[in-house]
């Protein structure tokens, strides 16, 4: 019997920051936002109709009643990891990345909880994409709210063919109303609102309201400060961009300065010409005017850009006669805790919020800076240095980052920002080696970007500065896009004795140089030896030692006090150039005999047996293994891989697979491999890996993840690696259970890892809700699973690791032979 779904479509909810506040306001508080079935819950931030904000430790929930969640997208007002970026957020299920300013999670739940992990989190839109099998509705554009001129509004839909229907005078819409067939413009208030239609299906409709007002025409910024506050202006002639960051925006006409506060949803740089028609609402704010803008004000794209220079001051200086300028303070020293600069002539407030770091910031150095002159209080305003560069100056930068030399001239555990273009060297798991015209650096950490070597990675990723192995590392990067370009890398040529401190990090090239697996090292004709690593890069060793190879790799480093240069190898080749041979065996011994870190061929195929994370378990012949490593690809118990290619290596004693990810591929699928049932005495050293059973035994609890399986001929350890994953039920010393593990040894011990832990008899195949029958109910049972993109074995009823439509079918068909 087969059963079919229906295609699932969707639905967009769109919560603007500035519009949809809920019950949140500008005081800390628990708040709550309402729409269209979805729910909102921050557990302590405001709603202040700028942004939401989640204060660190907090949580935002997000709950659906009209069906299951399969995105969340949050905007943020910060990049990354930085303070307010969505780098801070973790998910308490699905998968959540992050890129620049935009955090996006997928999955499929009906309550995701979204916890503010490492910083307050600041958020101004949040789109949530409901399941709720209907056709996907359309989207509306620009985001409705106040305007003051005519608005040009778009309406699109993401599913092909589908015809969209819209009014205009805030009637809902069908399919008698008018048909779009393209962009319309407003002139006067209205309420748009749109439903997508398709072979007789129409999505929800969704809604945006525009408020057209009339704005104050200023010639320029001093025309613009003479205004009462609470006027909203549009400016009839352009400004020039002195600096930005984030929501900060300073600008300058020939009249004055200014600062822009809000989300122009356009990012400018110092010199750019923002032309006339944006607005925005005059306001006072640290006892200076200050124009709040919106992404609905019309700000454009830079028109052109001349680059302006920085006005000479001194400390004494600094004063409301400045507000807004762009300045340049020489000679000065930096007070971070105290928040002062001071030089010759006096000491100025100074305040971090333009993008520099003060982490890399010391007291002893003297600096030149770059920065705007902003001001905080109401009443006894002070006036503070912003920096927007700060150069030390017996050289290297903190403007919004630096090159690579900069990085590597900072302090421990400053966080910093590129401002230039890098090329990547080699790129393989966490490792990242790149170059510039300044030097080379190793990044260390989840990039969430794939690169080939050339590719050209844009400026503005960053990290944090640390020394590891006694070479600096850019660690917890952030920040990094798909590749730019590429170009051609070719590497350095060099002889042994030059892996040293000078080239760490440089792609080398070392010619004629015998291998030794037993010393790791590489010798050339001349009998000058250097050391080698092979775990980081995994490159195929050849088998026949006694000829000279030509080795490509990357220089690295081991060792904190005493400090090691090895070269860590990315292909070795014939010597003069050509692929060396990759021997082929038929089981695991053939590839053992080969001796560590040589790649082979396997002429059998594999059965995978379990994957958790990068621990993929196999059975080759009537041997097992685990296979250790980031794979591309998902497999699932009898899972056939043929023509897999892999090296060995150990870990803690004990024998570990090294895949080349290309070679992993599902080629077919055959039976389950089934556990091999034994008591508990028979299990011995040499089984490390075995995939074995133990039905009708004891299981004690004996402290966190640990425990102990009891049968009449012994006990055994098991400690329950794959928690996050693996649920061991509440043990009861008065029942029985069956278990499902995998052999291995820790400390010269032998302990099991479990996958599957339950309770002995009480599993009827087929009764998932647990009533001791099988029925209609335990087919909703596992849908509601699938629809929560949960697992349980219960619930795996054709045993193939997951739980999918096909579990519901194998229910289905022991329900009718049952009758």
């Amino acid at each position: 019997m087969c059963v079919l779904a229906s295609m699932a479509w969707a639905t967009d909810i769109t919560f603007d920051a500035t519009t949809d506040t809920g019950t949140g306001s500008s005081t800390a508080s628990a708040y709550t936002i309402e729409k269209d079935g979805i729910t909102i819950a921050v557990s302590n931030g405001m709603a202040n109709g700028s942004h939401y904000r989640i204060y660190k430790g907090q949580t935002l929930t997000v709950t659906s009643t009209a069906g299951d969640v399969t995105s969340v997208v949050f905007t943020c007002i910060a990049s990354g990891t930085d303070k307010y970026g969505p780098g801070c957020f973790t998910a308490s299920t699905g998968s959540y990345t992050y890129n620049d300013k935009v955090g996006t999670w997928t999955g499929s739940a009906s309550n995701i909880v979204f916890t503010a992990s490492t910083n307050q989190v600041r958020v101004t839109k949040i789109v949530v994409t409901v399941d709720d099998g209907k056709l996907t509705a359309p989207t509306i554009s620009p985001a409705g709210g106040n305007y003051y001129s005519p608005v040009d509004v778009t309406i699109t839909c993401s599913t092909s063919g589908a015809s969209i229907y819209y009014t205009t005078d805030g009637s809902d819409p069908t399919t008698s109303s008018t048909l779009y067939t393209g962009s319309f413009t407003l002139s006067s208030s209205a309420t748009v609102k749109a439903i997508s239609a398709l072979n007789g299906e129409t999505s929800n409709v969704v809604s945006a309201t525009y408020e057209i007002g009339t704005a104050n025409a200023v010639a320029n910024i001093a025309a613009y400060q003479a205004v009462a506050d609470e006027t909203v202006v549009q400016f009839t002639n352009p400004v020039r961009v002195l600096a930005q960051y984030n929501r900060y925006l300073y600008v300058m006409d020939d009249t004055g300065y200014a600062l822009f506060y809000g989300s122009t949803g356009k990012t400018y740089k110092n010199g750019d010409v923002i032309p006339a028609g944006f607005t925005g609402t005059k306001t006072t704010y640290g006892g200076e005017p200050e124009l709040k803008v919106s992404e609905t004000s019309g700000f454009e794209a830079a028109s052109s850009n001349t680059a302006i220079d920085p006005t000479t001051i001194t400390c004494s200086q600094v004063s409301s006669d400045l507000f807004a300028h762009y300045v340049y303070i020489a000679n000065a020293t930096i007070d971070v805790d105290n928040k002062t600069i001071t030089d010759e002539t006096g000491t100025a407030a100074m305040y971090f919020n333009m993008g520099v770091s003060s982490s890399s910031i010391s007291a002893s150095t003297t600096y030149n800076v770059v920065a705007v002159i902003g001001s905080y209080g109401s009443e006894n305003t002070v006036y503070q240095v912003l920096p927007v560069k700060v150069t030390d100056v017996n050289g290297g930068s903190t403007e919004d980052g630096v090159n690579i030399a900069g990085f590597q001239a900072l302090a421990d555990n400053a966080t910093c920002t590129f401002n230039t273009d890098v090329t990547t060297l080699y790129q393989s798991g966490r490792y990242l080696f790149v170059k510039d015209d300044s030097g080379y650096m190793l990044v260390y950490g989840d990039v969430n970007q794939t690169y080939n070597q050339g590719d050209v990675i844009p400026k503005g990723f960053g990290g944090t500065k640390t020394t590891y192995n006694g070479e600096p590392e850019l660690a917890s990067p952030t920040g990094f896009q798909a590749a730019s370009g590429n170009v051609t890398v070719t590497p350095e040529e060099i002889n042994p004795t030059a892996v040293a401190h000078a080239t760490f990090g440089h792609y080398v090239l070392l010619k004629s140089v015998l291998i030794n697996t037993s010393s790791n090292t590489l010798t050339d004709a001349s009998g000058n030896s250097c050391a080698f690593y092979n775990n980081t890069f995994k490159a195929s060793l050849p088998t026949d030692l006694t000829k000279r190879y030509d080795v490509y790799g990357i220089v690295g480093s081991y060792g904190k006090t005493n400090t090691v240069y090895q070269v860590l190898p990315i292909n070795i080749t014939e010597e003069g150039g050509g692929a060396v041979s990759v021997p082929d065996v038929a089981s695991l011994s053939e590839l053992y005999n080969l001796g560590a870190g040589t790649n082979a061929h396997f002429t059998v195929p594999m059965t995978t047996i379990y994957q958790n994370g990068s621990n993929l378990y196999v059975k080759v012949n009537d041997e097992y293994a685990l296979v250790y490593g980031r794979l591309s690809n998902t497999f699932e118990n009898g899972d056939i891989i043929n023509d897999a290619i892999a090296n060995w290596t150990t870990y803690n004693s004990i024998t570990e697979l090294i895949p080349v990810d290309s070679t992993f591929t599902v080629d077919g699928h055959g039976d389950a491999v089934e556990p091999e049932m034994m008591p508990i005495e028979e299990i011995s050293q040499d089984m490390i890996h075995y995939y074995v059973g133990f039905e009708n035994v004891k299981v004690a609890y004996d402290s966190i993840n640990y425990y102990r399986v009891i049968d009449e001929t012994g006990e055994m350890i098991m400690f329950n690696k794959f928690n996050k994953t693996v649920e061991i039920p509440e043990i009861d010393d008065t029942k029985t259970y069956d278990v499902k593990a995998f052999v291995t040894v820790y400390k010269s011990i032998i302990e099991l890892y479990p996958v599957e832990v339950v309770e002995h008899g009480a599993t009827l195949i087929g009764d998932v809700n647990g009533d001791g029958e099988v029925t209609i109910a335990d087919v909703n049972a596992i849908v509601d699973l699938i629809l929560a993109s949960q697992y349980s074995a219960v619930a795996d009823v054709n045993g193939d690791g997951e739980v999918t439509i096909a579990d519901v079918n194998a229910v289905v068909d022991i329900i009718l032979n049952a009758q």
